[in-house]
């Protein structure tokens, strides 16, 4: 049996992935045609596609895209015939169900937050002590560019007040462990060395090879691209069978000189 999913699994595993890749700020999600497993979205992948998540969009419109792709999808996978499903690789996050608190506008967030929660959905605040469900939004301004970690800070409570995710805040940042940060450490917000003119990096097909200390994860988040998407480009069936040498056919972005470095702060 197999099921259709909303999301590049195993990000977003559960009954509102749709809602949270909105909520979350992600600028890419999927469809996967998965293995019914014994829990919640855990079973292999049969074939996935990946998915753009414009700057304005909502999560209805988001849901009726990506139900036009999982119905293409899921026709092709069949017609094609079933093959072994490839297990899912990575840190698994958990989109559970928003409930109607969940939904609540906090007026303590950044626009750019509460901007998101309105574009997730049913979001709604009191006005005179009666509910007020708020259909559409859009931030006045933007927000900081950095912002100083106070004591009681953590990266996840930093990244909810200003709209973010972790993963970006570790990335922007060159963090090696989320955390490991200290009060008075500046965090950039956004990615002060991307110039909005012009592309930093190139998409194209590359040929890298396999040194020592390389995993399909080191490679992958090198050139800006998935593990599923290296193993089926080059016929690989088990991720952890590599050999120093071994030559991989990568499709993603190709790093400048500069994001090759080692990250100075590990």
């Amino acid at each position: 049996m197999v099921n259709v999913h909303f999301s590049s699994l195993p990000r977003w595993r559960g009954p509102a992935p749709v809602e949270w890749a909105v909520r979350s700020g992600d600028s890419t999600t999927g469809v996967c045609v998965i293995s019914v497993g014994e829990d919640f979205d855990i079973g292999g992948i049969h074939a996935r596609t990946e998915v753009q998540i414009g700057p304005r969009e909502t999560a209805i419109g988001l849901r009726n895209r990506l139900v036009d792709t999982g119905v293409e999808l899921l026709v092709a996978t069949l017609t094609a015939g079933l093959e072994e499903p490839i297990p899912q690789i990575g840190e698994p996050t958990w989109a559970e169900k928003l409930t109607v608190s969940d939904r609540e506008l906090d007026w303590s967030l950044t626009a750019v937050a509460l901007d998101r929660l309105v574009r997730a959905g049913d979001a709604w605040t009191l006005v005179h002590g009666r509910r007020l469900k708020v259909l559409a939004a859009e931030p006045s301004a933007d927000g900081p560019e950095s912002v100083t970690v106070e004591k009681g800070d953590s990266l996840s409570k930093i990244a909810k007040r200003y709209g973010t995710t972790v993963d970006a805040l570790v990335r922007i940042n060159e963090l090696c462990d989320a955390n490991q940060i200290f009060v008075g450490q500046v965090i950039l917000l956004e990615d002060l060395n991307v110039d909005e003119t012009a592309e930093q990096t190139a998409t194209s097909t590359v040929i890298v090879t396999v040194e020592v200390g390389d995993s399909l994860t080191k490679i992958a988040k090198r050139h800006d691209t998935s593990v599923e998407a290296i193993m089926e480009l080059n016929d690989i069936d088990d991720p952890n069978l590599l050999f120093v040498g071994q030559e991989l056919v990568i499709d993603g972005e190709v790093p400048t000189a500069e994001e090759a470095e080692e990250n100075p702060n590990c």
